[in-house]
C-alpha cells in the first residue's frame, strides 16, 4: 500500500482527521483558522500564500462551532479577510455558535452536517468543546471520541496552558 498523506489544504489540514492548532491568547489562532477555512471550502487557488487545497476543483464545506465568540465578532474578522484577499465574496462558512460540549450536542451537529454537507468542522476553542475539568482525561476522551464519531476534517484551536509543576506551555 502507498503511503501518501491527504490533504485539506497541502502541507497544513490533513484530511479526514483531526488537526490541532494551538497558542497563546490572541495569537490569530482564530484569524488564521478563517484563512483555511475560507481556502479550503471556494476552494481558493490563487490566494497568494502558497498554500493549496487538495481539491482544486472540488470545495470542502466548512462549518464553525464558536464556543467563545459571538456572530457579530466572527462577521468583523471575516471583514478582514475580504480586504486582505481585496474580494467582496460572501462569507461561506457555516457559522454556529456553541454553549454545550461537542459531545452532548453531537446529534444536533451531526445534522447540521448532513443538512450542508459539511466535511470540515473547526473548533473555537478546545476547553469549552471538552467540558468538565480540564485537567482530567474524561473531557479529552469524550471529545476525541465525538469528533471520531462525526468524521470528516477538523481543526480544533486551543489555548496555552503552563503546567504549574514545571512551567512548560502545552495544550
Amino acid at each position: 500500500i502507498p503511503l501518501k498523506t491527504d490533504y485539506v489544504i497541502e502541507p497544513i489540514l490533513y484530511k479526514d482527521l483531526s488537526n490541532i492548532i494551538f497558542g497563546d491568547y490572541a495569537s490569530l489562532k482564530s484569524l488564521t483558522s478563517m484563512v483555511l477555512a475560507y481556502i479550503a471550502q471556494l476552494p481558493y487557488t490563487d490566494n497568494g500564500l502558497g498554500l493549496q487545497p487538495a481539491g482544486k476543483e472540488t470545495p470542502t464545506p466548512c462549518l464553525w462551532l464558536d464556543y467563545e465568540g459571538q456572530h457579530t465578532n466572527f462577521e468583523k474578522q471575516w471583514t478582514g479577510i475580504q480586504r486582505g484577499f481585496a474580494t467582496d465574496l460572501e462569507l461561506p462558512i457555516v457559522y454556529k455558535e456553541m454553549t454545550v460540549p461537542l459531545a452532548d450536542a453531537i446529534e444536533n451537529v451531526r445534522e447540521d452536517m448532513i443538512q450542508k454537507k459539511i466535511k470540515m468542522l473547526i473548533i473555537d476553542s478546545l476547553g469549552p468543546a471538552a467540558g468538565g475539568n480540564l485537567n482530567d482525561s474524561e473531557p479529552a476522551i469524550r471529545y476525541h471520541q465525538a469528533l471520531r464519531t462525526l468524521g470528516g476534517t477538523s481543526l480544533t484551536l486551543a489555548h496555552n496552558a503552563k503546567d504549574p509543576n514545571t512551567g512548560r506551555e502545552s495544550i
